[in-house]
Parts: structure tokens; sequence; C-alpha cells
């Protein structure tokens, strides 16, 4: 939540005074506590003096008998005798705790065993409690403890004053603290006003809405603000219609390059798979030829072949040169009615050196469709995708081609016994440059570029490209086109 700078100051401000008069307050109050327990302490004390020495005096003056005699026989004697002497209500109990004098016997009073048991150990206690202060302090002769007096002293007015006096300081210093904060936030206010136009104003030559003049007058640093603000709006005035003009200028040698390094782009990965098709079926017919010396009728065919293949690697160089020349980067195809089982059962014969290479083996089921599409890019796409199951495949598998019609589409499901996709990956198999397990791809030397390429041709063929199933058993690939009627196209 945004909190403004207004807002800010004002807070602070608040704080500030509300910690000030916090503060006093509590240091007052608590110096008036101090100043009366201090007072009722030196009271007590000189009370206390007098009980010892009126309880001294009436023994000397007495018949001789034993302190214990003395204060049973005397104890509600004496407790009269300081109680109309200090005014208040006096208690006397012996070295044991048993109550011997009682000044007010009628009065209620509550029991303090506690502060009895303290007392009676020679020390003072004082409790208060319900506006009166029950103090117990020990009576001594000649160092020997022979009764404990308790002083009840009303403290009532003590702590009405108290109570006054902390009312007094709530109400003047809510009172101070809200007047100062008042007028404080009157000052920050205009303070504020000032920083906001400002900021404004600054918003506005950021957004193109330059200004003429100083949008602030004053004689102080906010002013000299004002004024360096207007300075920097004129500068960039001035240097924003410069940028714009050169801006103009390179926009469209910008923009030209752009689509140019574009197409650059796609033709080298398209150039590098044009090429990558007759050079897996030169090295394809080189594994046959490794693995067969002796096959007269393999060694013909495969010349055949490589002459072939070689040809067509010619007649790319020499395309990819002309359109270089050109500046045009994107190859001119030409659709046909092509017989997708007879391709299929081309490139398999192509491929299966490799595929023993491997200690693969390939099934191929087929129906006879036709379709209407470029046959370079299907060779493109069904070399690449058979390559994949080739090398992505485990020693001793197999590749499965299976070629059928549904629903007026050719549909061919190319089926291996891999290593799989992860489940993770398998959603991004079609980007650019993205390569599902890194690790082999290194060992093949692949760019990620496979799979993405063959989506772009499939779809421009008419056709759809999906993954149906991969997992540790193996992949499925699944490509279809719309089969070719005379009358459709």
């Amino acid at each position: 939540m945004r909190v403004s700078l207004r807002w800010k100051f004002s807070l602070l401000l608040a704080g500030l005074l509300l910690f000030t008069v916090s503060v006093l307050s509590v240091l007052v109050l608590r110096s008036i506590r101090h100043n009366q327990r201090t007072g009722l302490e030196r009271e007590m004390a000189e009370m206390t003096n007098r009980a010892e020495l009126t309880v001294k005096m009436s023994y000397l003056s007495g018949e001789q008998v034993s302190l214990k005699a003395f204060m049973k026989y005397r104890g509600m004697d004496l407790s009269n005798r300081l109680g109309q002497s200090n005014g208040l209500h006096v208690r006397l109990y012996d070295e044991t705790g048993v109550e011997i004098g009682n000044s007010l016997p009628l009065v209620p009073s509550p029991t303090m065993p506690d502060a009895l048991q303290y007392a009676l150990q020679g020390k003072v206690a004082y409790s208060d409690v319900q506006d009166v202060l029950y103090y117990f302090t020990p009576i001594m002769f000649e160092e020997q403890l022979i009764a404990v007096a308790e002083f009840q002293r009303p403290v009532g007015e003590l702590h009405a004053f108290y109570r006054q006096t902390r009312t007094m300081f709530l109400l003047s210093g809510s009172t101070v603290l809200l007047a100062s904060f008042l007028l404080g936030f009157l000052y920050v206010y205009r303070q504020s006003k000032a920083i906001t136009l400002l900021k404004q104003t600054a918003n506005n030559i950021e957004a193109g809405a330059y200004i003429d003049h100083a949008p602030l007058v004053r004689k102080d640093e906010l002013g000299e603000l004002s004024e360096g603000i207007y300075s920097m709006s004129r500068e960039i005035e001035s240097s924003m219609k410069k940028l714009e003009t050169e801006k103009a200028k390179l926009s469209l040698v910008v923009d030209k390059l752009q689509v140019l390094e574009q197409q650059q782009k796609q033709f080298i990965n398209n150039i590098s798979h044009e090429l990558k098709t007759p050079l897996t079926s030169i090295t394809a017919y080189a594994d046959l030829l490794e693995l067969y010396p002796d096959d007269p009728l393999l060694f013909q065919q495969a010349m055949e072949s490589i002459r072939k293949e070689s040809s067509r690697l010619h007649k790319l160089v020499e395309n990819a040169l002309r359109l270089a020349s050109l500046e045009k980067y994107e190859f001119e195809y030409q659709a046909e009615a092509v017989s997708l089982d007879i391709v299929l059962d081309e490139l398999v014969s192509l491929m299966k050196g490799k595929a023993d290479k491997f200690g693969l083996t390939f099934q191929l089921h087929t129906v006879p469709a036709t379709i209407w599409a470029e046959r370079e890019s299907l060779i493109h796409i069904f070399v690449n995708l058979l390559d994949n199951a080739i090398k992505y495949n485990l020693p001793g598998g197999s590749v499965n081609i299976r070629l059928y019609t549904e629903q007026n589409h050719a549909k061919v499901e190319i089926i291996d016994t891999g290593i799989g996709i992860p489940f993770e990956s398998q959603e991004r198999i079609f980007e650019p440059f993205y390569t599902a397990n890194k690790a082999r791809s290194k060992e093949t030397k692949g760019s990620g570029l496979g799979l993405a390429l063959v989506q772009q041709w499939v779809e421009k063929q008419r056709g759809i490209i999906q993954l149906k199933r991969s997992d540790s058993t193996g992949s499925v690939f699944e490509v279809q086109f719309p089969l070719y009627h005379h009358d459709s196209v």
C-alpha cells in the first residue's frame, strides 16, 4: 500500500509528540509515586519509633514482670494508646504471631499472614489493599523481638491525588498532542503540496508534456529544485526532438536488418537440414557397403543412390548460393500428388544400413495412400523422425513404421523402443533449440532444431504432428496429412 509523504511526515510528527508526552507523563507520575511511598515509609518509621518508645516506657514504669507477660496483659492497652496517639487502627501481635491487642476490635480487618511472618523475622512489611496501607513493623527491646505492631494507614487521598494527576496529564497531554499535530499537519501539508506539484511536473515531463516556466516560485531549496526541473525540461525537450529525428532514420534500417537477420537464421537452419537428408542417404549406403562388401547388386544400388544424392546435394548448394546472392532466404517448393507408401518404403530401405549398424530392425506396414505435398519436404520430415528413432533407441531394439488411412486422412505412426522422453519435457520438444536429453544430444551432436523444423515442414503440407506416447518402453510420433482426391486441389 502506497503511503504519501504528507502522511509519513504527519505520522512521524504524531509519533514524536506522543513519545514526548508519554515519557514526560510517565516520569512525573513515577516521581509522584516515589515521593508518596518515601513519605509513607518515613511516616511509618516515625510511628514505629514512637511505638517502641511507648512500650519501653510502659514496661519500665510498671511492675517488673517478664516481657512476654507484660505484652500479654498490656497489649490491648498499648494498642489503644498507639491508636489514639497516631489516629490509626493499630493491632499488636506477640512473638508467635498471636493477636494481643486491637485498638478497634469491632472493625473487621483482613489478615495478612505472609506480611506478619515477614515482620516476625525482624523486618518491615507492608501491603496496599483497597486504599489502606497495612504496615507491619517489629517492636524491639534490647535487640529482642517482643511484639509486632500493625498500623492501618488510610491512603485513599494519596491514591485520589495520583489518579487526578494522571487524568490531568492524559487530558492536557491529549490536548497538546492534538493541537501540535494539527499545526504540524498544516505545515507539513503545505510543504508536501509543493513537493507533490514538483513530482507531478516531473511525471508530466516523463510523459512528454514539457513546461515553459518554473512550476514553483520560492526562495528556498524547493524553489531551487523547481528551477532545476524547468531547466531539465528544456534540455530534455531539445534532446528528444533530435532523438526523434535520428530514430526515424534508424527505424527503417533496424526493421530491415531484423527481417534480414531472421531470414538468415531460418535459412541457415533450413539449409543445414536440407543438406542432412542426402548426406544421411550417402552415409547409410556407406554403412551397407561396409557390412556387405562382396554384394555386387548392393554395390550397384549404392553407386546409383550415392550418385543421385550427390546430384541432389550439388543442386541444393547451387540453389542456396543463388538465393544468398539474391538476398532471398527461403526455398521454393512445388507440391504434387505423392504416394506416401512408396516414399516410406524408399526411406526405410535408405535408412536400413544405419539401423543395422546400431543393431536395430525396421518393421514397415503400409496401405496405399496419396497426399498432396512437396516430395522433398516429406523426405526431410521422415528422415529426421527415423533418424531420431535410431539415435535414441536401445541396442537390439526396433522401429515400427505404420501407415493407415482414417477419416479422409493418411496417418503415419513411427514407434521406437528407445529411452523415451521425460514427461516434463514432452510439451517442449517442438520448441527450437530445446533438447529433452542433453547428455544424449551431446553424444549425437544434436542442435535441438530437428523437431521444430519437422513441425514447420508438416504444417506447410497442411499436416499435423504430435507425440502420442513416450515412456520407458519408447516413443510414438504420429504425422497425418489430408488424403489427395483429384477434385480436392
